[in-house]
């Protein structure tokens, strides 16, 4: 469903599996945009359950062993954001119920409780000429259950060049050539695990 009205617009929408084999999973999402002047506004939430995959519940092997007892996974996630004249201020929230990851014997394992995962971000589009540079940062927070290995500060640095690869020959053709530069700080992951017990 979609409604717009003056300077936004609002829309919510679902679906739900009825049979197969994720009958059951739904996935629920509502979202809304508002422009003021020359600032758009954005707030978006959705909540799915979903059902492990296949392989993890079906798997049977000589070389690893794990217990295919995993549950289905309840994700809500909550993000907002503020763009005026090429920058971008956004925040997201995240809360995993049940979450299922790779322990540090690299096996699938799950986990009873909650996990959750914030991340904040700031980023600028910049052009120069035929040069596009766009840097951004985030910082990472993770709560609850601290099963995620996440560096703490994430930074992003795109550095692009457009031309006309073909000129010579009267046909217009562009080119982008550039680069990526990432860098992190300090990972936020804590050896959390429960004991272990192997066949």
């Amino acid at each position: 469903y979609k409604l717009k009205f003056k300077n936004g617009q609002f829309n919510t929408g679902g679906s739900y599996f009825l049979s197969g084999y994720r009958e059951g999973d739904f996935v629920y999402n509502i979202g809304m945009n508002y422009k003021v002047k020359k600032v758009r506004f954005s707030l978006n939430g959705k909540f799915e359950n979903i059902t492990p995959a296949y392989e993890l519940l079906r798997y049977a092997g000589n070389h690893s062993y794990w217990l295919n007892s995993f549950t289905d996974q309840q994700i809500l996630n909550i993000n907002g954001g503020m763009f005026y004249n090429n920058w971008n201020l956004s925040t997201n929230y995240t809360d995993i119920f049940d979450p299922i990851f790779l322990n540090y014997f690299g096996l699938p394992e799950q986990f009873d409780g909650v996990t959750q995962v914030i991340q904040t971000q700031i980023s600028k589009k910049l052009e120069f000429n035929k040069w596009k540079i766009n840097p951004s940062i985030c910082y990472q927070h993770q709560g609850g259950l601290n099963i995620y290995r996440l560096p703490e500060w994430v930074g992003l640095i795109d550095v692009s060049y457009n031309f006309d690869a073909f000129k010579s020959y009267n046909y217009p053709s562009l080119a982008e050539v550039g680069v990526k530069i990432n860098f992190n700080y300090n990972y936020l992951y804590k050896n959390n695990f429960k004991e272990f017990n192997y066949v």
